[in-house]
């Protein structure tokens, strides 16, 4: 479900120095309101999808250099993820930030990811400086 629902995430799974897309995923996805971005979910046109929980590349693929089909932000040409530049990559601007430069803040209607659970911001933000390489077998 959408919305501004408590943010669960087992700040364990991110262990400092983790940077691993796969980690990453995983805590996102576990957390109550990535529901908004599976591809099941009535609100899947909010901008991304992760694809079905546990298709890891193909929410690697659904993020990395695509552009934000977000309605809110349309005809902005904002990338969620820019490899190698995380002051260009939209998907973290809204983890990070009160104010994107469009749409709402990650989760909606609550504070963003980086005010509750900065570790896995600060793994996602150290992944795209380093080239978001795909994860391990993803083609």
């Amino acid at each position: 479900a959408c919305g501004a629902h408590p943010v669960t995430v087992d700040q364990g799974a991110i262990s400092s120095g983790t940077t691993d897309w796969t980690s990453i995923y995983t805590v996102l996805t576990n957390s109550t309101y990535f529901g908004c971005h599976a591809e099941s979910s009535s609100a899947a046109g909010m901008g991304f999808s992760l694809g079905d929980t546990g298709d890891v590349c193909a929410a690697y693929k659904a993020v990395v250099n695509k552009q934000s089909v977000t309605p809110m932000c349309m005809g902005k040409n904002l990338t969620l993820v820019v490899p190698m530049h995380p002051e260009s990559s939209f998907l973290l601007q809204k983890l990070k930030t009160g104010t994107p430069p469009c749409g709402a803040t990650m989760p909606f209607g609550a504070m963003p990811l980086q005010a509750t659970n900065p570790a896995v911001v600060t793994a996602l933000e150290a992944r795209i400086t380093a080239g978001a390489m795909p994860p391990p077998n993803c083609m």
